[in-house]
């Protein structure tokens, strides 16, 4: 089994974060009724969003592996088609399955990917739809030109997440070899 993931997300950050503006491609697909499971869901604030939209009937499940992260979710965001649990999704049991998964910058910080990724599609129903945001970082480019220090950091930024064995272009479709779902 991989090591402990120990990666932290800022709740700054994620509590800025919204279905509409974060997340637009699954915002498009979800429907009154729905079943979804949000993987690394954090704060719960894209979650949150999630269970408003697919209505009373739906219901979402928001999975992390933090749990100062889900203190928060839990107390911000409480709708009664909504539950977040504590778990990381390498080793987490599903007990039950879903209509979406998503999991939205999340594959980039796990290693190894595929492992999470086949956990996703077990977690998914027999003809459920996967849906998976992340970022291509050795693709990122600034205009003007960045200053130098910047350049550096950024080069060790990149470098640390190799050292990582995290995916610095996982957003790029060629690597994401979906497993079958046997359901």
């Amino acid at each position: 089994m991989p090591g402990k993931q120990t990666h932290r997300s800022d709740p700054r950050i994620l509590n800025r974060r919204t279905l509409q503006r974060d997340h637009r491609r699954l915002a498009e697909l979800l429907r009154p009724g729905m079943s979804v499971l949000d993987i690394g869901c954090g704060t719960g604030a894209i979650t949150a969003d999630i269970a408003r939209a697919i209505g009373p009937n739906g219901r979402v499940v928001g999975l992390d592996r933090d749990e100062s992260l889900l203190v928060i979710a839990r107390g911000d965001h409480v709708l009664p088609n909504l539950r977040f649990v504590n778990g990381d999704v390498l080793n987490f049991a599903f007990d039950e399955s879903f209509d979406i998964v998503t999991a939205a910058r999340v594959l980039q910080w796990i290693n190894p990917p595929q492992l999470a990724i086949a956990r996703i599609v077990q977690a998914a129903t027999p003809g459920g739809k996967i849906v998976a945001l992340d970022y291509n970082h050795n693709n990122n480019a600034w205009e003007p030109d960045p200053p130098t220090e910047f350049v550096r950091f950024y080069k060790a930024f990149l470098e640390w997440r190799s050292a990582n064995g995290w995916n610095n272009r996982m957003a790029d479709r060629r690597q994401l070899k979906l497993p079958a779902n046997d359901n």
